[in-house]
């Protein structure tokens, strides 16, 4: 089943805004890296449905999203909670370590942690060099 796309920016913030963990992937049509990974998103998607929302959101579409969220490089993939960027991973190779992003991120949620314990223990993740980001540190893509 495909990834949900946010075709506006008030559904984008709405989502982001939310209590729930979510994961987006920004991606454009004309960019081979973002087909290559969609696949891999997708089954990921599939794989935490029902607790971990994902959706999409074409670059090309949505540039008001992609000025909010700060996108400077393709393919990213952010993580939001209660409205704050808590990860992301840029350019997502190689596939391995999108695989255990995600992983982590999973079993973060299925764990319960709260906000700054999900910050804390993401951000210091060895496995993850260079792909998370604290909320306060802006991108330098």
């Amino acid at each position: 089943m495909p990834v949900p796309a946010v075709n506006s920016l008030e559904d984008f913030r709405q989502i982001v805004n939310s209590d729930q963990l979510t994961i987006f992937h920004f991606w454009a049509k004309s960019s081979g890296p973002c087909l290559a990974i969609a696949p891999i998103f997708e089954e990921f998607s599939e794989e935490a449905r029902g607790f971990l929302p994902c959706y999409t959101v074409d670059i090309d579409e949505q540039p008001d999203i992609v000025k909010e969220a700060d996108i400077h490089v393709l393919s990213s993939f952010v993580a939001y909670h209660y409205g704050r960027k808590i990860a992301d991973i840029a350019d997502a190779s190689p596939r391995a370590a999108f695989r255990r992003l995600l992983a982590t991120l999973i079993e973060q949620v299925k764990a319960q942690l709260t906000p700054d314990e999900l910050l804390d223990d993401v951000a210091s993740s060895g496995e993850h060099t260079g792909a998370f980001a604290k909320p306060a540190r802006r991108n330098s893509y």
